[in-house]
């Protein structure tokens, strides 16, 4: 048989379309004469494309199709003679009238990191990756090391795990993908805390993923196609464990903290959490047992968020209305036009997370306006606001706990010299970033031991 090679689509709204035709000499077995003809016919027999001689074992023949339905198709393979000759694939179908949509993506398509001051990894999806996107698709974005990652050292590790779900969502609540991990053993340089990390993740059209991870610090790149590495009840029970002490934890300083929460619903969510916790002991390594687990805990996982929303809502709430006061009292002094614009803006906003209970748009929209506020009184008061913050370092001292006393001391009597001479914004802005360089970073409660072996955002 002669081996054929053919280009076609599958569905089409088009009624002429091109068959492409290759003859592989290579696949086939025997003798295959010099000068090959090809015949193709609907096979309803309404439409033939007669003898089209094949130039140089390649060519393009157009077909004609039969409106609305499914079009059967028959090849025939001659020689210059008319002698016929066996080929393979000898027929195919085009569906006429009817184009299937592309592939898409059924969910956002992101990677699992610490964002902010979030006490939980969180789904982070990049631009192009979003839900409904056509496949294939493509997404790029950075993100930081939260430790130190020793070249050789097995037990220094980034872990990159890719979810479906919603942007924003806690991790646990999306369906995993599959990860990636890269231990210092896979390094030849020292990469620090804090390094920046360059991520590129694509999903082609049968849902293939591919994640590429650059550091460009150390100018090393790291690619791999994700095989999904969770299956269905293929859950890891110590990390369902964690994550069910974890969120009695949150229940338990909700019920604490919070007067607004709805105690009842509480009890009730404790009480399956001390289920599930139940269950999952009786049964670590059962497959079936893990899938349930992991279910249920979904759903539990679902409601202590609502619980924490409704617990936590209101205290947003009042940070929002106050940073909105602060920046109207800062406009009255200092306001402009465009400033004012602004002001109606963010109170348009902040009635609709407020009504919608949006704590994470909340959250935000809070920081945005403190932001703008310090923004407007920073440009407004010039050098003052640098004199203020070096007085304020230099009053209190000793209640810091500088990374390094003798430079941030060194640095405040550079910066005193500076003022009694001929203070400026110039001079003195970068000596009180350094400064700021100089404090603790706050302490993030952590999740687990592993929790930094996440990225963050």
């Amino acid at each position: 048989k002669i081996q054929l090679f053919l280009s076609y689509p599958n569905d089409t709204v088009e009624t002429e379309i091109n068959l492409g035709i290759k003859i592989e000499r290579g696949q086939t077995k025997g003798e295959i004469p010099s000068k090959i003809f090809a015949e193709v016919s609907r096979k309803d027999k309404g439409w033939s494309s007669g003898k089209v001689e094949i130039t140089g074992d390649a060519e393009i023949i157009p077909l004609l199709l039969s409106e609305g339905k499914s079009n059967g198709f028959e090849i025939k393979i001659y020689d210059e003679k008319g002698n016929p000759f066996p080929c393979e694939p000898s027929s195919f179908n085009i569906i006429q009238g009817f184009k299937a949509p592309p592939a898409t993506l059924p969910r956002d398509l992101g990677i699992g990191v610490f964002v902010g001051d979030n006490s939980h990894p969180v789904l982070s999806v990049f631009e192009g990756l979003n839900k409904n996107k056509s496949l294939p698709a493509k997404g790029k974005g950075i993100a930081k090391t939260q430790k130190d990652i020793r070249p050789g050292n097995a037990q220094d590790k980034i872990r990159v795990p890719i979810y479906e779900g919603e942007n924003g969502t806690k991790a646990i609540l999306c369906e995993p993908c599959g990860y990636i991990e890269i231990t210092g053993e896979n390094l030849n340089k020292f990469l620090p805390k804090g390094s920046e990390v360059e991520i590129t993740l694509v999903c082609d059209k049968s849902q293939q993923k591919t994640l590429t991870i650059y550091f460009p610090d150390i100018d090393e790149t790291f690619e791999q196609k994700i095989e999904r590495s969770i299956q269905k009840g293929d859950y890891n029970a110590d990390e369902m464990d964690s994550e069910i002490e974890k969120s009695k934890t949150t229940l338990s300083k909700l019920e604490d903290e919070s007067s607004t929460i709805d105690l009842s619903e509480a009890k009730k969510l404790r009480s399956e959490l001390e289920e599930l916790k139940e269950i999952l002991d009786n049964g670590r390594t059962d497959y079936n047992t893990k899938t349930k687990v992991m279910e249920r805990l979904r759903l539990a996982m679902i409601e202590l968020n609502k619980i924490e929303v409704a617990g936590e809502f209101p205290k947003v709430e009042e940070e929002l209305n106050t940073a909105l006061e602060d920046l109207k009292v800062t406009l009255q002094r200092y306001g402009n036009n465009q400033s004012t614009k602004a002001l109606e803006q963010f109170q348009i906003l902040a009635n609709d997370a407020i009504k919608n209970e949006n704590l994470k748009a909340a959250k935000e929209l809070a920081d945005q306006i403190r932001s703008f506020n310090f923004a407007i009184v920073d440009q407004a008061s010039g050098v003052a606001m640098d004199i203020s913050f070096i007085k304020g370092f230099d009053d209190n001292f000793d209640s810091h706990n500088w990374k390094n006393k003798g430079q941030a001391r060194q640095l405040i009597t550079q910066a005193k010299q500076i003022i009694a001479t001929n203070p400026t914004r110039q001079k003195l802005r970068p000596i009180i970033q350094d400064l700021f360089k100089l404090l603790p970073e706050p302490e993030r409660p952590k999740l687990s031991e592993k929790d930094d072996e996440f990225l963050a955002r």
